[in-house]
């Protein structure tokens, strides 16, 4: 008895050496396969799209270099801006009323 199942399983140990083998082959075939030729146009196709949109992103932040030192920077403009942002006050006495709006609307008419 213990012979016989020492003889299946050596049996079996071969089977499965024979069986790993042949998956090892159809595993390096199927990576070793070519590539389909639309496959490959449609790939070169992508990278020189890429390829063109980078050159277009390049030329573009390159061109936005001449212009950024051509700026003032902001400490030296705010004086400029100081002037308009001084007074917040409102003169009140200057709101037009809607009787008001109303007036003037009637004269444009009739003038």
């Amino acid at each position: 008895m213990e012979k016989l199942l020492a003889d299946l399983k050596k049996e079996h140990e071969e089977k499965i050496k024979v069986l790993t083998n042949q998956l090892n082959e159809v595993v390096a075939a199927f990576n070793a396969r070519p590539s389909k030729d639309e496959d490959v146009t449609y790939i070169r196709q992508l990278q020189e799209e890429n390829f063109e949109k980078e050159e277009e992103i390049r030329k573009l932040m390159d061109g936005g270099r001449v212009y950024l030192p051509e700026m003032p920077p902001r400490k030296e403009n705010q004086s400029f801006t100081k002037g308009f942002n001084s007074s917040t006050h409102l003169n009140t006495s200057s709101v037009v009323t809607q009787g008001d709006f109303k007036r003037v609307r009637y004269l444009k008419i009739f003038c």
